[in-house]
């Protein structure tokens, strides 16, 4: 794809669906997690972001598609951390509601006492992220797609 013509890699994007729809399916899938943390894990109901959503330029090879941006999610975090005893529980939780999303296998980061980390990758490279160590933290961050206006479908997908 780095040696197509500007027009290759708008349409290759294309096939992917609009910024705000992953956005939209990344927040549902967040905001499910979160809820089941709470629910079955015994996470305290204090979720809160602390910092705010940021759009990137794409990388490699769309970095010259104007339309085209990748969007570091909001984060949410949680002054709390998983317990380790309910470490397991929260990975089943996350791969189960994330696979049903259409999310890979997870990829374990950090995996010892005290301190876990695992990311799950989308079809497009986009990515979810659960950590727990001194408080707990769920962050996600999309790959590049097109944004509404530079799409050619109709319904956005």
């Amino acid at each position: 794809m780095t040696d197509a013509s500007p027009q290759e890699k708008i349409a290759e994007l294309a096939k992917r669906p609009v910024i705000d729809t992953v956005l939209a399916r990344y927040e549902n899938v967040r905001t499910e997690i979160r809820q089941r943390l709470i629910e079955e894990v015994g996470m305290p109901d204090d979720w809160y972001q602390p910092y705010s959503e940021s759009e990137t330029p794409c990388s490699r090879p769309y970095s010259k598609i104007g339309d085209a941006i990748a969007i570091q999610m909001a984060g949410w975090a949680n002054d709390a951390r998983i317990a380790e005893d309910r470490w397991d529980r929260a990975q089943e939780l996350f791969t189960e509601i994330t696979r049903r999303y259409g999310f890979g296998d997870p990829h374990v980061v950090v995996d010892r006492p005290t301190k876990h980390e695992i990311r799950v990758y989308d079809d497009h490279g986009g990515s979810i992220m659960l950590g727990t160590e001194v408080a707990t933290i769920l962050s996600s961050r999309t790959d590049c797609h097109l944004i509404p206006r530079a799409h050619p479908g109709k319904d956005h997908k």
